[in-house]
């Protein structure tokens, strides 16, 4: 985990991550737009080609029906729910700051469960208009973030939802994310959560979601 602060040329501006979502492009020109201009972020591998939520392999074919309507893509539909229950017992064990050793404990796989919890939940967070939920939410995704280090980007796209999700509920979407920031050991990941977090120019459109309605209530889906 890298204590290295966070360069500012990975943090991607609105027309960057518009270009993540714009339809046509073909993925080689999106790769060779980013690779020209990315880093390594959290001390890991540069962003490969358009900015994606870095949960792995996150849709169920099982619910997908053969059709490709935004319903069908909404976050709660395609991402697979089997890993909640452990992330919540990771939420609920975890001591006020992420201490070495409660971090030592979480492999490759809690890192995932927590990731699509946290993207999940968020969705969750809006529908009851949760402020704490939410926060729980951000605080599993940077959680995710710090067992699995993904590329900066990747994690920026994913959290975007938490930021508007904190704007949809009148909350100040920097507190939220400097609480969530506070639990985290000094690093990368913590200085992230407190740049991303001050940001005024975060929207869905610009990070490649959409604000979608369903038979359940609003959810997220991706460009």
């Amino acid at each position: 985990m890298s204590s290295a602060p966070m360069p500012s040329s990975v943090v991607p501006t609105p027309s960057e991550a518009v270009s993540c979502g714009a339809r046509g492009r073909s993925r080689s020109a999106r790769r060779q737009r980013h690779v020209r201009t990315s880093r390594p972020a959290l001390g890991l591998s540069p962003i490969r080609s358009c900015a994606r939520p870095a949960f792995g392999p996150i849709v169920d074919p099982s619910r997908r029906g053969g059709r490709d309507t935004a319903a069908v893509r909404a976050n709660l539909v395609r991402i697979v729910a089997d890993g909640d229950g452990r992330a919540e017992q990771v939420l609920s064990r975890m001591p006020r700051v992420a201490a070495a050793g409660f971090l030592a404990s979480l492999d490759d796989r809690v890192g995932l469960d927590l990731g699509r919890y946290g993207l999940r939940q968020a969705t969750v967070a809006l529908r009851q208009r949760s402020v704490e939920r939410l926060r729980n939410a951000l605080l599993a995704t940077a959680l995710s973030a710090v067992i699995r280090s993904p590329d900066a980007r990747d994690w920026m796209v994913g959290a975007a939802v938490h930021h508007v999700v904190a704007q949809q509920l009148g909350v100040e979407a920097s507190a939220l994310f400097n609480d969530v920031a506070d639990r985290l050991p000094p690093g990368a990941m913590a200085d992230l959560l407190r740049e991303f977090g001050a940001r005024r120019d975060v929207t869905l459109a610009a990070f490649g979601w959409l604000l979608i309605d369903t038979e359940d209530g609003p959810d997220f889906a991706p460009t």
